[in-house]
């Protein structure tokens, strides 16, 4: 039980950081093009 509520913590853990990397190639993205 403690392995599983480790696994489910690591996988909010990881979800932020997904979202972080898609919002800086986003802006990346636009910059390029503005640019």
């Amino acid at each position: 039980m403690q392995a599983d509520d480790g696994k489910s913590y690591d996988d909010i853990n990881v979800t932020p950081m997904v979202d972080l990397y898609l919002v800086l190639l986003l802006i990346f993205i636009i910059m390029t093009t503005a640019g």
